[in-house]
């Protein structure tokens, strides 16, 4: 675990922005800190806080992901992020039609060719999960 000014420090964001995007519900921690009691961050969180930076960065708009209001925020597409064992997991954040919802999916290296053959995509953004996980680790030796 490690703390909120220890995150904000490695991702090169402030606390205030942190603490934005958590209010207005585009970043969920899974753990919620105790009244009067830091927040602190594992690294599941970490990796949805460093994909939410990356996101903001590039100039995505965090609002515009869905049609209903649960699906409007980046916080549901990232809840429960997934690896597999052995071997590398991609996130993909795409979209079928000009604004139109921004779905999730989780493949594996060798199966991003076929999905973008078998999809109509009008946006797709790929994450490498391995590789985050692995910058934060180097970053954040406490997460290993």
């Amino acid at each position: 675990m490690i703390t909120t000014a220890e995150l904000c420090k490695g991702l090169g964001i402030s606390r205030t922005r942190l603490d934005q995007w958590v209010s207005r519900g585009f970043l969920k921690p899974m753990h919620t800190p105790a009244p009067g009691v830091g927040r602190t961050w594992d690294l599941p969180d970490a990796m949805r806080a460093a994909i939410t930076h990356r996101l903001f960065s590039h100039g995505i708009k965090l609002t515009a992901w869905g049609n209903s209001s649960d699906e409007k925020l980046l916080a549901s597409k990232l809840a429960h992020l997934k690896g597999f064992k052995n071997d590398a997991a991609i996130l993909a954040l795409y979209s079928e039609f000009a604004g139109g919802p921004i779905r999730k999916g989780t493949m594996r290296p060798s199966e991003v060719a076929a999905f973008i053959m078998d999809h109509k995509l009008d946006f797709l953004l790929l994450i490498n999960l391995d590789q985050l996980e692995d910058e934060l680790v180097e970053k954040f030796p406490a997460l290993a």
